[in-house]
C-alpha cells in the first residue's frame, strides 16, 4: 500500500481513491476537457505547479512513488472542485433554506441600519411596521 505525504502528514491511499496516475500522464486523460477540440493543450508543468507550488491555497494532492509524482482521478475531481469553489466564492447555487436564512440575516442588518439612521426598520415582508 503506498502513502500519501502532503504538507508533512502521512496517511494511507485507500482503493477508493482509484489507481495512480503519472503527473506526467494527467495532460492525456480522456475527462479533462480540451480547448479548441485538440489534444494535449495542458502541459505537465501545470499540473506539476498545481501538486507543488506551495504559494497556491488549493493544491492538487499527490504522492511520491519511487523517484515519480503521482495522484488519482479522485485527487483531480476533487482539486477542481476546490479550485472552483475558491474561485466563485459565494456566486455557487445555495439551497432553498440556506438563500431564506441568508435573505433574512440580510433584512435584520438593513433593519438594525436603518433604525440607527432614525428610519423605520423593515419586516420580513419588506414593509415598514404599521403604527
Amino acid at each position: 500500500m503506498v502513502t500519501s505525504n502532503i504538507s508533512g502528514r502521512r496517511r494511507r491511499l485507500s482503493p477508493s481513491e482509484g489507481k495512480l496516475i503519472r503527473l506526467a500522464d494527467v495532460p492525456r486523460l480522456r475527462f479533462l476537457p480540451r480547448r479548441r477540440g485538440r489534444r494535449g493543450n495542458l502541459a505537465v508543468s501545470t499540473v506539476i505547479r498545481w501538486a507543488l507550488d506551495k504559494k497556491r491555497r488549493t493544491r492538487l494532492r499527490v504522492t511520491r512513488v519511487g523517484g515519480t509524482w503521482c495522484t488519482t482521478s479522485a485527487w483531480l475531481r476533487d482539486f477542481f472542485d476546490r479550485q472552483a469553489q475558491e474561485e466563485l466564492g459565494e456566486l455557487q447555487p445555495m439551497s432553498a433554506e440556506a438563500s431564506q436564512q441568508r435573505a433574512e440575516e440580510q433584512l435584520q442588518q438593513l433593519g438594525a441600519m436603518q433604525g440607527k439612521k432614525g428610519g423605520p426598520a423593515l419586516t420580513a415582508d419588506h414593509r415598514a411596521p404599521e403604527d
